[in-house]
């Protein structure tokens, strides 16, 4: 991601382009310093160790940045008190340092001012600092939730009382095992038995993918140099093997059902976005919609002839059926904003989320694709949605098609107050003071 500016009515201009060492995300969270002339922001980049953020500031005059905290420094805001105030870590407090707005450098060493919540999947915490000195932050975190299966009339059983950051939930093939994400690491669940064991344990792993045959998960990790795509075996022996490298991120949304297993992923490339690429095993990557709008969330249908996937290039992401191989082929399945497309194992169905909103509509795939009736809402709830630009299910399906695996927000999971504090400055000054 690149930093752009743009006046009202007037064209956008790019500032910043991430070189590919960077990897991650790229520039992000930018924020004008008092002169007009200067742009704070923050900086992910992707290494073995997981996605390690630093802050930068851009100058307007020379096109150039240089950092100002080189390491463990995400979502940094200037404050009027003269302070830099970020946190970098789950279980990290927000932490200050004075900040020289005429050198553009940070100072002195930082200062843990306040326990607040932090975004894990975003990569910061929720905090506001008004000229005035007013502080509004959120102090804990909102995300508790658990898994849940969840009958098309809406009915919720729950799988596992444990409440956790769940992502991205997968059934197996057989449907005795349950893949998911928990705070940068993957997990597999065994239903029967109700055990779980680790698959990842260090970097950032995302959006596990099992193959076929149900023996090994696909998924996405910056175990090395930006975001590539790695197959682990479900056993959990031996070390997850590199399957494609990019110099741009790549996220896998699915796997074909052929022998040949080929993968559906998700390119963030700086000039035209969000692109979808195939990857057949031991071929090169072929492009399968690449243009200047939002392409994201692959999912190959059972058959494996068509591709469902999410644009935005009608203004709003909506759900789209095409042919695979592209034949020109395309359908345009919801009408009214649509995200996390799903296809039922029998490929009958194809289910979507609209808002809170889980919708069914029946379609056929023989001899070509076509739509029975029209879309219909099955239930709605307070149910974990994709919270990442580059989409993803947050739900699956069970084999049968009749019940749901969801991600279930706790009653009491969003805040009913945010915390405020005014004249924070003063308390700030004592904490972390700027005459040093």
């Amino acid at each position: 991601m690149s930093l752009l500016r743009a006046a009202q009515g007037g064209p956008v201009e790019t500032l910043t382009t991430p070189d590919n060492a960077e990897g991650g995300y790229g520039h992000v969270w930018p924020q004008w310093l008092p002169n007009g002339r200067h742009v704070l922001f923050t900086i992910w980049r992707a290494d073995e160790q997981g996605t390690t953020r630093g802050a930068a500031v851009l100058s307007l005059d020379t096109g150039t940045w240089r950092f100002v905290l080189e390491e463990n420094a995400s979502g940094a805001r200037y404050v009027e008190s003269g302070h830099l105030l970020y946190t970098y870590a789950p279980g990290s407090a927000l932490q200050g340092v004075p900040f020289d707005l005429e050198k553009l450098e940070a100072h002195g060493v930082p200062v843990p001012i306040l326990d607040v919540y932090y975004r894990t999947l975003r990569g910061h915490s929720p905090f506001a600092v008004s000229k005035s000195g007013t502080l509004a932050f959120n102090p804990e975190d909102p995300a508790r939730r658990t898994l849940v299966w969840v009958d098309r009339e809406g009915r919720a059983e729950p799988l596992k009382r444990e409440e956790s950051q769940y992502e991205f939930p997968r059934i197996s093939p057989d449907g005795s095992r349950i893949a998911f994400e928990e705070l940068r690491d993957l997990w597999v669940m065994d239903l029967e038995r109700g055990t779980r064991s680790r698959l990842t344990s260090k970097a950032t792993n995302t959006r596990p993918v099992w193959t076929r045959d149900g023996e090994s998960i696909v998924f996405s990790s910056t175990r090395s140099e930006g975001w590539n795509l790695y197959s682990t075996s479900v056993q959990g022996t031996g070390e997850p093997v590199l399957v494609a490298a990019s110099e741009y991120p790549q996220f896998v949304h699915s796997v074909s059902p052929s022998p040949r297993a080929t993968l559906a992923v998700v390119q963030n490339n700086p000039v035209t976005g969000l692109d979808i690429w195939v990857l057949p095993p031991g071929e090169e990557p072929r492009r399968f919609q690449t243009s200047p709008f939002k392409e994201t969330e692959p999912q190959f249908a059972p058959d494996g002839r068509f591709l469902a996937y999410v644009s935005d290039e009608s203004g709003r992401e909506e759900v789209y059926v095409q042919s695979y191989p592209s034949t020109g082929d395309r359908w345009q399945i919801s009408t009214e904003g649509a995200t996390e497309p799903l296809w039922s194992r029998d490929g009958k169905e194809l289910f979507f989320r609209h808002g809170r909103t889980l919708l069914a509509v029946n379609v056929t795939t023989d001899p070509t694709f076509e739509l029975v009736g029209i879309p219909q809402a099955l239930f709605d709830g307070n149910y974990h949605s994709s919270t990442t630009y580059h989409g993803g299910a947050e739900y699956d399906v069970s084999r049968d098609g009749t019940r749901f695996l969801m991600i279930r927000r706790e009653p009491d999971s969003i805040p009913a107050r945010i915390h405020v504090v005014l004249n924070w400055f003063e308390e700030l000054e004592r904490l972390v003071p700027t005459d040093e």
